[in-house]
């Protein structure tokens, strides 16, 4: 058998001498996947110098995501799709599990195996008659997609300061966690879903020449998982889809947004602008990214994203609320986990001091979604500065989520306080406002500031507020029979109320007044 390299992974070509009889079964076989998806059959030409010269092509494909050193997660099916010649019959094998595959008459074939034991290294081979292909160096872990706009995309190099360059390189290369596996999808916006990313990526070790470009946000996502014991020596594998720009309704399939009445308008818009080409466009970066990706098996999601979608926080809930619906639905690996990381204070010129709120309020609606949580950053960074550059701190809290929420850590707090319930106390005029995730309820600073109030006319005034036994009470002078109450409900407002863990307060309203953002559809 000879092995020639050939992009992110080698084929080896069995010679005639060399055919025997490939094994038609395994113990660790699935059942084939329902769906096939055509993946782009790129080719590799190479040239083999035995007697004379002879050029052989490899008729084997996956698609990109499938490369040495990867990562697939673990306790789950391991999907492995393809294409190959018609009729051709292949022989899947992972570690110690093997599977009989059979490429349809459109060449199309697909796989389950049993996953091995956590860890690694493994070798992926996929055998046929005349070639094979074998990825080396692969992983059984936790796989997380990391999805979003500029604030996700932010590399370590843009978010770290160092005194200077020579410092910044020290850093960088002291890095070297190969327990840490990266991978960077291409930028790629297009009208239709396609099967395969555009461009001939592979998985990276996390070291330091490598992980420099990558987002910051989820690098230290993984390092966190990876501090907690239960974690320490188990593989991550991170998936960076993220687009400087995005909108959320371009990461949602057409099906999900032609599925919900009020998105139509939006749809029409676009529909009447077939020149517009950006990652603004509904789809575009979800059909060029994140398609290619379905059948890949993961943990779950961390999500950040929203800027462009401010000044349609009403439009936003509805999509975002598709979104993870429709995605989990063609995962088809029940409600993953899906974590969102709220948008950081900043001052929007162009926008409502309001509009923000807005975006706040559908992140904290979506919450009601299964298995969805989200992080607070009402105290991180500059209301001037739109990327924070404390990435860190964000990584951490997602990782609380997922040890809490995923992987059953107990005794761990990992989400600030989040309204739950008011009562006005009319002999005092003031409104008592409750709070889950509220041990240790306690202010930060001198006064407990951020907080409005209204009475019936609905005209919000800044509020007086005070902590009582476990909870928040709310008054101003102004107001005699006080109705609502809200909270860090300006775009550049900061926390100023915490848990015991030190987690901020999510914003809040108590009302359900006429939004800012309501009929307003692009």
């Amino acid at each position: 058998m000879t092995n020639l390299n050939c992009s992110s992974y080698h084929v080896e070509l069995i010679l005639p001498s060399q055919r025997g009889h490939l094994p038609k079964s395994g113990a660790n076989c699935l059942a084939p996947l329902p769906e096939m998806l055509t993946t782009t059959r790129a080719f590799c030409a190479l040239s083999l110098l035995l007697i004379g010269t002879c050029f052989v092509s490899a008729d084997i494909r996956l698609p990109k995501i499938f490369s040495d050193n990867m990562v697939l997660q673990r306790d789950a099916a391991v999907r492995i799709w393809g294409t190959a010649d018609p009729g051709e019959e292949l022989t899947i094998s992972l570690g110690e599990s093997n599977c009989p595959a059979t490429a349809d008459e459109e060449g199309r074939w697909s796989a389950e195996l049993a996953p091995p034991e956590t860890g690694g290294p493994y070798k992926l081979s996929v055998e046929g008659t005349e070639s094979s292909v074998v990825f080396s160096e692969v992983y059984v872990g936790e796989v997380w997609v990391c999805v979003g706009e500029s604030n996700m995309q932010r590399s370590l190099n843009q978010s770290l300061e160092f005194p200077d360059d020579a410092a910044r390189e020290v850093w960088m290369q002291e890095i070297d966690n190969a327990n840490i596996r990266l991978f960077t999808v291409p930028e790629n916006v297009i009208d239709e879903p396609t099967a395969d990313f555009t461009e001939a990526v592979s998985w990276q070790k996390c070291r330091g020449k490598d992980v420099g470009d990558f987002s910051a946000v989820a690098y230290f996502f993984a390092l966190a998982l990876q501090k907690n014991e239960t974690l320490k020596e188990v593989p991550i594998g991170l998936i960076n889809v993220t687009l400087g720009g995005s909108t959320a309704e371009a990461w949602a399939s057409r099906d999900a947004l032609s599925a919900v009445d009020s998105l139509q308008p939006m749809m029409e818009f676009w529909n009447d602008n077939p020149d517009k080409r950006s990652a603004a466009r509904p789809s575009s970066s979800y059909n060029g990214m994140l398609a290619p990706l379905v059948r890949f098996g993961i943990r779950g999601v961390i999500w950040y994203q929203g800027e462009t979608n401010v000044g349609r926080g009403q439009q936003y809930r509805e999509i975002l609320t598709a979104l993870i619906s429709d995605w989990r639905a063609k995962f088809q690996l029940g409600d993953f986990p899906f974590y969102l990381v709220q948008l950081n204070p900043y001052r929007y010129t162009d926008w409502d001091p309001k509009s923000l709120p807005e975006i706040w309020d559908a992140q904290t609606d979506v919450l009601k979604l299964p298995n969805t949580e989200m992080v607070g950053t009402s105290d991180i960074g500059d209301p001037e500065q739109l990327y924070p550059r404390n990435k860190e701190i964000i990584g951490q809290r997602l990782a609380g989520l997922a040890l809490s929420g995923t992987y059953g850590i107990p005794d761990l707090i990992s989400s600030g306080p989040r309204y739950e319930s008011m009562e006005v106390i009319p002999e005092t005029k003031r409104i008592r406002v409750q709070f889950s995730n509220s041990a240790g309820l306690k202010q930060q600073g001198d006064q407990l500031t951020g907080f409005t109030i209204c009475g019936k006319d609905g005209e919000f005034v800044p509020g007086n507020a005070a902590i009582e036994n476990g909870a928040v009470v709310v008054w101003s002078d102004e107001i005699s029979e006080p109705s609502h109450v809200r909270y860090l409900w300006q775009d550049a407002s900061s926390a100023t109320l915490f848990n015991g863990a030190g987690l901020p307060a999510t914003p809040f309203r108590t009302d359900q007044f006429k939004l800012l953002s309501e009929g307003r559809h692009f």
